[in-house]
């Protein structure tokens, strides 16, 4: 496929750099060029999916110091054993 972009000149000056230094083509910078920026922005729209949506947002959260992750069997157990006495003590 054939593309027409179109460049201020300071852009058009470092793609022939590039090319240049690289020894490759200014396609192959260009290409490049939006594979890398395609892989910083998350990659191709194929591979998003839920677990890639929430991505940025898995593991930001600060607890202070706080440890939250309980042992949810304990923390029931106590919440039945709690029920437990109550009903004694209204009877």
């Amino acid at each position: 496929m054939t593309i027409t972009v179109r460049m201020d000149a300071d852009t058009e000056r470092l793609l022939r750099r590039l090319a240049r230094e690289k020894r490759r083509s200014r396609s192959e910078i260009v290409r490049e060029a939006v594979q890398t920026l395609a892989q910083k922005e998350g990659g191709h729209r194929k591979a998003r999916g839920p677990y890639n949506a929430i991505l940025p947002f898995i593991g930001i959260a600060d607890s202070d110091g706080r440890n939250l992750s309980e042992d949810a069997h304990a923390k029931f157990r106590q919440v039945l054993l709690r029920k437990k006495q109550n009903a004694k003590n209204t009877r």
